[in-house]
């Protein structure tokens, strides 16, 4: 069992927003040791694979005195996995997070998250450069963020799928669009935050703190974007 802090969370108004608006998982990366992560809806706990990472780290949401987690460290990378098919990617989707990318250093990039297995996988991943990409079968660039992703800041991530018609895929910053494009999204199944599969060992591991994981089963509106990084910040 997940192994929580000794004493309680402190829900700001985020937490009390996040669960108004009826995730389907939410990780609030909380604990003290893992590799065992609540799902605070208590029925989709998450596992964090390999030992490169380090809990109980300072949280990134203003006024709360939950923690995260630090990604950083190790040959062999850490990932969190949520269940498999915990969301059906072919259809209404959201996928929510806090994160801080700390390292500068030289690999082909750093992935935030990636859902499916190549070729078919759609990635999220800030690139050397420092620009944020989202690729769906693994090559074809579908959003790219205008400017650069900052190191050493705290940013409010969220990505979102709208399957009407041909299916649109948006992404935000801080409150932000940053990115839209039309694509159909096969489902892929499985969702893994903090590296790219590969073959021996992950590769372009994120390095540095994530925080306030979630899921929904359809896509948030702008104002519901906008006031969960109001809430957090």
């Amino acid at each position: 069992m997940p192994v929580r802090l000794t004493t309680p969370f402190n829900f700001t108004s985020l937490e009390t927003l996040i669960l108004a608006d009826n995730p389907v998982a939410y990780y609030r990366l909380g604990e003290t040791v893992g590799p065992n992560f609540s799902d605070e809806l208590g029925g989709s706990d998450a596992v964090m694979i390999n030992s490169a990472y380090t809990p109980n780290q300072p949280g990134l949401i203003a006024g709360s005195s939950d923690t995260s987690v630090d990604l950083t460290g190790g040959a062999t990378p850490s990932y969190l996995h949520p269940p498999a098919a915990i969301l059906d990617t072919s259809q209404d989707w959201t996928i929510e997070f806090w994160c801080e990318l700390t390292d500068a250093g030289s690999p082909a990039a750093w992935v935030l998250y990636e859902v499916g297995l190549t070729p078919n996988a759609h990635i999220v991943s800030v690139q050397t450069n420092l620009s944020l990409i989202m690729t769906v079968s693994t090559v074809n660039v579908i959003i790219t963020a205008p400017g650069t992703f900052p190191k050493n800041t705290i940013s409010h991530m969220v990505f979102t799928h709208d399957n009407t018609g041909p299916g649109t895929v948006t992404a935000y910053r801080n409150g932000v669009s940053i990115g839209s494009n039309t694509t159909g999204m096969s489902n892929e199944g499985q969702i893994r935050f903090g590296h790219r599969l590969s073959t021996p060992v992950p590769t372009l591991p994120w390095v540095g703190r994530m925080d306030e994981i979630v899921l929904y089963n359809y896509p948030l509106t702008l104002p519901q974007v906008q006031a969960h990084y109001n809430a957090g910040i």
